[in-house]
C-alpha cells in the first residue's frame, strides 16, 4: 500500500463537509424549534398556576357557602326550640302571676 490510498480525495472530504453542514443546520433548525415550543410550554405552565391559583380560590368560596348553607336549618331549629322554651316559660310565669290557685 502505498501512502495516497489511506487519504481521502478532495471532492470526498467537500462532499462530507458538505453533508455535515447540511445536518448541522437541520440540527440547529429542530433546536430553533424546540426552544419555541419550550417558551410555549413556560406560557402554557404560568396560564395553569394561575387557573389553578383561581380555582383553589373558587373551591374556598364555595366551601365556605357550603357551610353557612349547612349551618342554616340548625340555626332555624335553634329558633324554634329557644321560641318554644320562651314561650313555655312566659307561660310558666303569666300562669304563675295571674294568682296560682291556692
Amino acid at each position: 500500500m502505498n501512502e495516497k490510498e489511506h487519504y481521502v480525495t478532495e471532492g470526498v472530504c467537500g462532499e462530507r463537509q458538505k453533508n455535515a453542514a447540511d445536518r448541522f443546520c437541520r440540527g440547529r433548525e429542530r433546536l430553533d424549534k424546540v426552544e419555541v415550543t419550550n417558551e410555549d410550554l413556560k406560557q402554557i405552565t404560568v396560564r395553569l398556576d394561575t387557573l389553578i391559583e383561581k380555582q383553589a380560590q373558587q373551591i374556598k368560596n364555595h366551601e365556605e357557602r357550603i357551610e353557612v348553607l349547612e349551618k342554616r336549618p340548625s340555626q332555624l331549629w335553634d329558633r324554634l326550640v329557644y321560641a318554644i322554651i320562651g314561650a313555655v316559660c312566659s307561660g310558666l310565669v303569666g300562669f304563675l302571676m295571674s294568682g296560682f290557685p291556692h
